[in-house]
Order: structure tokens, then C-alpha cells, then sequence
């Protein structure tokens, strides 16, 4: 099957508020007392796969085999039936897996030279940098972009053989889709290209851990590393800009510059022969006779980043042990719920997802699971703190999924409505009362009739107009295609 159809029906579930969701899928559970969501347990999940036993749970390491085989563990005591390969929880894949062992960033110009940065603040390794020390200048590429089509030439006539580019990690404008042209794999493999001898990429005020490089531009003798500002700063010391001024300009143009700045990178990663990870997958199957072969997917990511080069665990509490632990705590709820849901649900804890979502992405190019009966997907991330907010992403990805849901087509919008409907989410819609020729709406609405409405006085023929006007309005936005009509229709069944 292909996963046009898969993706459709998944983001239709996850344009379903996240805040909605979880409240729905607890509620479900605390339905029946036997099997009660307990969000002590939850968080007992939350303090053990967070501490750092478990090594930053990083795919492919130590850490992250704790993770799988302490999940998998918990859905067979649970009662869980495996849903990976041959039966059990594990689906593997293969995948590039590096081990971090020491890093060092160094100025080696400038009026505070020597100064060596701090590592896990001013600046951290990519994951799956390569390995090397580099002594070199360091150039300014902009965006990092060279894209001809779209008019952009961030590194102009700046020659960066044997350099060290640095990179800012933003959209250069919103009059285009700039990915993949700006994406970390696409900016290094220009730069390499350009002869580059290591990369330096700048998102925000600090260095930015979890980064990932792909293995299909992954270079093992390239040093790569996020900085933060403070590491720019001293780099455009004397070149007439600060970081404030140089991103500014640099959002009006391209703006190469050689900073004349020579720094020290070093980087010393192991990369892991072999390398693969495991998605851990269990599955309660459904009680009803007409639906149990349906199945609604619920999965979090299990990983984080490890352990730095610096020797600081990541513990990732609410990215994405707090997840994680909601996932776990669903599937024991859910499992000793009697009676059992209607619909199948399998519950996955992805793996390397900091990696590039490369878990999800083998469960979807190498299923252990039928999707042709997936009906809905319900993603769970950084569950542990928000300000009661949703956001909802997708649209640019799934066009057809979100046309279908909040607009498009009648057509489509009563398929989105069957959709929910058929899920139980949304309580069908009730047929709007027609009124009757006798009711006060008619009656104000009604062409004037007969001689006392035609002697009447100009006030009350002002009053009837403004009458009749607010009746249209009121009657329009009551439209079947109107969008109030439209919300009430979609409004949740619940109330939370």
C-alpha cells in the first residue's frame, strides 16, 4: 500500500488538538476503574528512563538499548502482544550511530586570544560530526545557500577552501519553501563542496545540542559543531559588525565575509560498525466484532541525545522521557481495561528520532504492522510542560489531510466529518430546525403584505429593513458552508 493514504488518515488524527487528544485518551481509560490512568506511575516512568543510568538514551549506544528493553519489558509484563518483527516488541534498522568522545573550539586571533570556548555552552558537536582538528580562518557563508533558481548566492566570491564556514541557520525569506536548500545536510554538503575544512552553524543565543547529520552526507573527516552567539561575537570582532547587526543585514541579502579570524576545532567521534536501533512495539488488541480490525497508532520517541563529548549526560525529562511515559502508562491502562477498547491500538516507543526520525521512518518504508487498517496516528512530545496552547502543524506536507479537515471541498470536509465521526471522536451532527412560516423569523422576513403595512410610517419601514437585514445575516451564517455551521458541526463530542 502505498503511504499516501497512511499519511492522509494520520495527519488527519494529529490536526485532532494534542491537549484534546490526551484528555480523550485518558478519559477512556479512567472510564473503568481496573484500568485507570495513574499519572504517579507515569511520572515514576518519567524519573527512572531520565536518570542517568540510562546514559541520555541515545539510539545506538548503551543508553539507548536500556530504553527498548525496558520498554519492551514493561508491555510483556502488561500483557502487551509484540508487534515487531517475528512476533516480538523489536522492529530493528540499520542506521549510522557515532559516539562522541572529546571536543575543543579555540580563538586563536583577536584582541582576547587565546580563548578556548566552553563546550556544552558556547558551542557542542553536531551528532555525527567526523573526526579531525582543524587550524583555519573562519568565513561567514550567510544562510549557507546556493541556489540560482531562487535567486540566492549566500557565499558570492568567498573562497572557503581550506576554511571553516559558519552558517546561520535561518530562512533567508518567506517568498519561498527554502528546504531542503537550508537544511543542515544541504548547507554541509555545499560547503564541502566549496572545499570547506569544518562547519560551524549558528540558530540561536547558545549552542544548540541534537543536530543531527545524516548518513548521506555524513563526512568522517569533517569536524562540525552548533555555536552560539557569544562565539560570533568574537569572531566579527573588527569587521564593523556585532551579531545583532550582521543578522539584520544578512535578512536583507547575501552578505559573505571573511572574519580574518583563526580559530582551533577539534572533535574526536567514534563512529559504531553496525550501527541499529529498535522501535519497541506492543499491541492491545480491540474487543468489538465490526472494529477490532481497525487500529488507531499511539507512539513517542523514546531517545534523547546521550552523552556529550564534554561528559554531560542529556537526560531529555521532557524531551522525550515525559512522552514516553504517557505511551507506557496508555498501553497498561488500556491492557487491564475490561472490557477491552473497541479498535485495535498499538502503542510504539520510536527510536532515533534526534537522529532525523529515523525510527518512524522504518516503521512507515519496513511496517511490522498491517496500515492498511491504521485509521489514525496520535503522536505524543514534550508532555511534561506548555502555557495551554496548540499548535498545529502539517499543512505544507499534507495539503489534501488539512483540506479535508478544516476546509476544502464540501465533498471532502464530509469526508473529514465521516472520518471523525466513524472514530467516535466527534458526536454527529444535529439537523438545524427549519422554521416555520408562522415563526417570527418568517414573519420578518416576509415581503410586507396588505394596506396597514403599506401605510405604515417611514420609521417602522427603517425598522423592518434593519430587521430583515439582521434575519439574512443571522440565516447566512447559519448556511450549511458557513463557518460557524462548519464549527459547530466539527465541535468535539467531550468536554474537558
Amino acid at each position: 500500500m502505498s503511504e499516501e493514504p497512511l499519511r492522509m488518515r494520520a495527519w488527519m488524527g494529529c490536526r485532532f488538538l494534542r491537549s484534546h487528544l490526551v484528555g480523550w485518551l485518558v478519559a477512556a481509560c479512567c472510564a473503568s476503574p481496573a484500568g485507570a490512568f495513574d499519572g504517579a506511575r507515569a511520572k515514576a516512568i518519567v524519573d527512572t528512563i531520565a536518570s542517568d543510568a540510562f546514559q541520555g538514551r541515545k539510539s545506538g549506544l548503551a543508553g539507548g538499548r536500556m530504553i527498548e528493553e525496558f520498554a519492551a519489558a514493561r508491555f510483556l509484563a502488561w500483557g502487551l502482544e509484540g508487534g515487531g518483527t517475528d512476533g516480538g516488541f523489536f522492529h530493528e534498522f540499520p542506521m549510522l550511530v557515532t559516539e562522541e568522545r572529546s571536543a575543543a573550539l579555540e580563538l586563536l586571533d583577536g584582541p582576547y586570544a587565546p580563548l578556548a570556548f566552553q563546550d556544552g555552552d558556547d558551542f557542542v558537536l553536531a551528532t555525527n560530526s567526523g573526526s579531525g582538528e582543524r587550524f583555519a580562518e573562519v568565513v561567514l557563508a550567510g544562510y549557507g545557500v546556493s541556489d540560482a533558481r531562487r535567486g540566492r548566492q549566500d557565499y558570492g566570491d568567498l573562497d572557503a577552501g581550506g576554511r571553516i564556514v559558519a552558517i546561520v541557520r535561518e530562512e533567508p525569506d518567506r517568498a519561498y519553501v527554502w528546504e531542503p536548500a537550508i537544511s543542515r545536510d544541504s548547507t554541509l554538503e555545499e560547503a564541502v563542496r566549496r572545499g570547506a575544512a569544518g562547519v560551524l552553524w549558528l540558530r540561536g543565543e547558545r549552542a544548540i545540542a541534537g543536530g543531527a547529520v545524516h548518513e548521506g552526507s555524513y563526512r568522517a573527516d569533517i569536524p562540525l559543531a552548533s555555536i552560539g552567539e557569544r562565539v560570533l561575537g568574537h569572531l566579527l570582532a573588527g569587521t564593523g559588525y556585532d551579531v545583532k547587526r550582521y543578522r539584520s543585514d544578512l535578512a536583507k541579502g547575501p552578505l559573505p565575509l571573511a572574519t580574518g579570524k583563526r580559530i582551533r576545532l577539534s572533535a574526536d567521534v567514534r563512529r559504531v560498525e553496525g550501527g541499529s536501533a529498535r522501535n519497541v512495539v506492543g499491541i492491545v488488541r480491540g474487543s468489538d466484532p465490526l472494529l477490532r480490525d481497525e487500529t488507531i497508532v499511539v507512539g513517542a520517541h523514546g531517545d534523547h541525545l546521550g552523552i556529550g563529548a564534554h561528559g554531560l549526560v542529556y537526560n531529555g525529562a521532557n524531551d522525550n522521557a515525559s512522552g514516553t511515559a504517557v505511551v507506557m502508562e496508555l498501553a497498561r491502562s488500556f491492557a487491564e481495561r475490561d472490557p477491552r477498547p473497541a479498535r485495535t491500538i498499538v502503542f510504539v516507543v520510536f527510536a532515533a528520532e534526534e537522529q532525523g526520525l529515523l525510527g518512524s521512518r522504518a516503521f512507515v518504508a519496513d511496517p511490522p504492522i498491517d496500515l492498511g487498517a491504521v485509521v489514525a496516528m496520535m503522536n505524543l512530545d514534550v508532555e511534561g510542560h506548555g502555557n495551554g496552547k496548540t499548535g498545529i502543524g502539517g499543512a505544507a506536507s499534507f495539503p489534501r489531510s488539512f483540506a479535508a479537515s478544516s476546509g476544502g471541498s464540501t465533498g471532502a470536509r464530509r469526508g473529514a466529518r465521516r472520518f471523525w465521526t466513524r472514530l467516535g471522536i466527534f458526536a454527529p451532527a444535529r439537523k438545524r430546525a427549519t422554521p416555520s412560516r408562522s415563526s417570527p423569523r418568517s414573519a420578518r422576513c416576509a415581503a410586507p403584505r396588505g394596506e396597514a403595512l403599506a401605510r405604515s410610517s417611514s420609521v417602522s419601514a427603517r425598522r423592518r429593513d434593519r430587521s430583515r437585514a439582521r434575519g439574512s445575516r443571522s440565516s447566512a451564517l447559519s448556511a450549511p458552508g458557513s463557518s460557524r455551521s462548519r464549527r459547530a458541526r466539527m465541535r468535539p463530542a467531550w468536554n474537558l
